[in-house]
């Protein structure tokens, strides 16, 4: 009886042992050069993020098709990576190349600025006359803080 329990339960944990040994994804991991690139893949919610050396690692669904995988980073051109996951493991390294934007200027003062709006019309006073109305007004410049 103690032989079968044994060979029974050999064949059990060799059995998940087996099972725990699938493998249906591929590892990738890299470098980047930079910390907080998010890298994310084409067409789904799902993505990573590097870490302060610029090194991240992800897996993927074994799969014989291309999967585009999209690193962006605020301050850097986004970079779009195909690669087939069909292997164990897949390194990609490169540097994310900086991008700058030309923006207007803007103006900085420490002081408090007074801004003149369009003249503007106060009414005074308004009178009904043989169904017209007549109204005392002045123009003049509102101040706008």
């Amino acid at each position: 009886m103690k032989k079968l329990f044994l060979i029974s339960s050999l064949l059990l944990l060799c059995g998940i042992i087996t099972f725990a040994q699938d493998n249906n994804y591929s590892v990738v991991k890299g470098n980047v050069g930079e910390k907080n690139v998010n890298i994310s893949i084409i067409n789904t919610n799902f993505g990573v993020s590097s870490d302060d050396n610029g090194d991240f690692i992800m897996a993927l669904p074994r799969t014989d098709k291309q999967v585009g995988l999209l690193f962006s980073c605020i301050g850097y051109e986004d970079t779009l990576v195909s690669v087939v996951p069909n292997r164990d493991t897949i390194e990609i390294n490169f540097k994310m190349k900086e991008t700058f934007y030309m923006l207007e200027a803007v103006g900085v003062s420490a002081d408090k600025i007074k801004h003149y709006s369009e003249p503007d019309y106060v009414m005074y006073d308004f009178e009904i006359y043989d169904d017209k109305v007549f109204v005392l007004q002045r123009k003049g410049n509102s101040l706008k803080e």
